[in-house]
């Protein structure tokens, strides 16, 4: 949590990344909170995530119910190749963190 913290557009905030939930309430395989492995890729990329998903119109709550296959076709609509593609949502999620931290 202090690296979602440290590294949050907006100043220490639950609402940029939230990694506690992999470590501690994962339905899947746990992540292990005393460990460094992964965490950095983790935050970085549920950052990305979490930009994407506040920049759709979509409730930021939506991601605990739903993963981004699910997500996908709904807030930008069918026909749309390139919003198909997970990584892709990925990397404009990542986009939308470089211009705000420019403009910042």
């Amino acid at each position: 949590m202090a690296l979602a913290y440290a590294t949050s557009d907006r100043g220490g905030c639950h609402l940029r990344s939230w990694p506690i939930g992999e470590e501690l309430l994962s339905a899947k395989e746990r992540m292990d909170p005393f460990s460094k492995e992964f965490k950095a890729e983790f935050v970085k990329n549920q950052q990305d995530l979490f930009a994407l998903i506040n920049s759709s119109g979509l409730c930021l709550f939506a991601t605990f119910a739903l993963n981004l296959k699910q997500i996908t076709p709904s807030p930008f609509g069918d026909g749309i190749e390139v919003f198909s593609d997970t990584n892709e949502l990925l990397r404009i999620g990542e986009r939308i963190n470089n211009v705000t931290r420019l403009s910042t």
